[in-house]
């Protein structure tokens, strides 16, 4: 593919490519719409820690209180005070955040609160894929000069509501309609002159033969409409082949990653908001470094899980042979008069979330009732073992 200018146009839906042509998956960033997925999938109190960890990198100052042990133990008083009070609240049947995963997420706090020092960044839900934040990156000045920008811009009438200052769908793309340069560019300063030159985008045929897939995955609430092994048939609805919206170009200069755009961001006039395309320039290459630590390449996730487990256990434990095996021999036999003791013992646990023993329900040792009251007391009352960090293997190991 080419788009820079020097060859004839050569992208998807224009020189003899098809609109639904795609790198291969070795040869672009990984997105979840192409097929990214978290393998093996994280366990519940992983995803807890990555919350945990993103809630405390939001504190001010936290890169240098979490080095202070006192403030760190506030911060597990609170945290743990805030799960008890959950684990009453809606009976979880598991406590997410143990006291070896909080040594675990101060640790790695820790190291990211280095990082941060150094490039005024954050990576966080690191887990195959990640996220980065900071509130430090921007400075003031610049920070100044884009809302000196934006203000020509803002409408009184609507200054007490969110506004789409550019919007990128005002003026697309028209397969069919919109001139296009198929060589050359269209640049940022000149770009006036070049109105009325060029030819009509070629025209796209319309793929999305039958939608009636699609559309009843959507009525079922299917939550990822793509995800599908029909995806030959299911990608055509990816593109629109009527419109498609206008990005800017940009390019680096030679000696590092400063952003330069090359060509007219749509509905931003180049000229009269000359210094919002300075400003939003350092925008851009501020946003480089954080990019990059967060782009996956191929299908393979660039940081390893925190817990691998390969299975759950419980407590209490389903009472398979002490009761149920028992219930089912003859009333009079030695196992099922067992059985029932040990039935009327179990009924009196608390449930979860509780402490207090409960009270025996009415009609549980009647014949064939007992087993009943025994599944649902047992549903009511376990707790799961979580699997745990630093189990597996160790933090430094990690």
């Amino acid at each position: 593919m080419d788009n820079s200018g020097q060859r004839p146009l050569s992208v998807p839906g224009f020189g003899g490519r098809s609109l639904y042509e795609e790198l291969g998956a070795d040869d672009r960033f990984a997105d979840a719409v192409s097929g990214l997925e978290q393998r093996p999938a994280l366990t519940a109190p992983e995803m807890a820690m990555l919350q945990l960890m993103s809630d405390l990198t939001d504190k001010r100052d936290w890169n240098i209180d979490v080095f202070n042990d006192d403030i760190v133990a506030k911060w597990r008083e609170e945290t743990f005070k805030a799960q008890e009070d959950a684990e009453v609240r809606v009976a979880l049947r598991m406590r997410l955040i143990s006291g070896r995963a909080w040594g675990w997420c101060i640790m790695e706090l820790r190291d990211k609160a280095s990082m941060f020092e150094e490039d005024k960044l954050i990576r966080l839900f690191d887990a195959g894929s990640a996220v980065c934040k900071s509130d430090a990156l921007v400075s003031d000045c610049l920070r100044l000069a884009l809302k000196d920008g934006i203000a020509p811009m803002l409408k009184k009438s609507y200054s007490d509501q969110d506004q789409m200052l550019v919007d990128p769908s005002l003026f697309p793309l028209v397969f069919g309609k919109t001139s296009v340069l198929m060589e050359g560019r269209v640049g940022l300063r000149d770009g006036f002159k070049l109105i009325g030159s060029g030819r009509p985008a070629p025209k796209q045929l319309d793929e999305r033969m039958d939608t009636s897939g699609v559309e009843l995955r959507i009525k079922e609430g299917d939550a990822v409409v793509f995800c599908t092994n029909e995806l030959d048939e299911l990608k055509r609805f990816y593109w629109s082949s009527n419109f498609q919206l206008l990005p800017c170009e940009v390019e680096f200069d030679k000696s590092g990653t400063d952003a330069h755009i090359t060509s007219y961001i749509n509905n931003l006039h180049p000229l009269r908001h000359k210094s919002m395309y300075d400003s939003i320039e350092k925008l851009i290459s501020l946003a480089i470094k954080p990019w990059n630590e967060c782009l996956v390449r191929g299908e393979k996730g660039r940081w390893p899980i925190r817990i691998r487990t390969y299975g759950l256990t419980w407590e209490p434990e389903y009472p398979q042979s002490s009761i149920i095996d028992g219930l089912y021999q003859g009333c009079e036999t030695n196992a099922y008069k067992e059985a029932m003791k040990e039935a009327e013992q179990f009924l009196k646990l608390p449930n979860r979330g509780s402490n207090q023993p409960t009270d025996l329900p009415e009609g549980w040792d009647k014949h064939f009732h007992t087993e009943w009251h025994v599944n649902a007391k047992w549903k009511n009352a376990y707790k799961l073992h979580h699997p745990e960090p630093d189990m597996s293997f160790s933090y430094n190991d990690w």
